[in-house]
């Protein structure tokens, strides 16, 4: 439970609400797929995991873009701004299984040095 408290209590809540609104998006594309009878169990699960798991991804990618922009201002066309914006949280949101747990462990060690 402490493990939870400790990962829970880094992120902000507005961030966290933020980022499963748009996880249940993506959750909701995919709904006509796990309706099909002939889906595999297995990717049920994933697409559920990936779904709870989606928020610690997502720190991954803002961390990393203000690491590596820091505070850079870019100009760009909005269209193409939220088009790359979806695409990116797509990539992130199918490939959470795999990189929320980079996430959740960058969280836990934050929390550790703020204790």
């Amino acid at each position: 439970m402490k493990f939870f408290k400790r990962i829970f209590g880094t992120i902000d809540r507005r961030y966290m609400i933020r980022s499963y609104l748009i996880s249940m998006l993506y959750f909701g594309i995919m709904l006509p797929f796990l309706l099909h009878p002939d889906l595999s169990p297995i990717i049920t699960i994933i697409i559920i995991i990936n779904t709870l798991l989606f928020p610690f991804s997502k720190i991954v990618w803002d961390t990393s873009k203000a690491f590596v922009l820091g505070e850079t201002i870019i100009v760009q066309n909005a269209l193409a701004h939220f088009v790359a914006k979806y695409l990116i949280n797509g990539i992130l949101w199918s490939a959470s299984i795999f990189i929320a747990p980079i996430g959740i462990a960058y969280l836990f060690f934050k929390s550790k040095q703020h204790a």
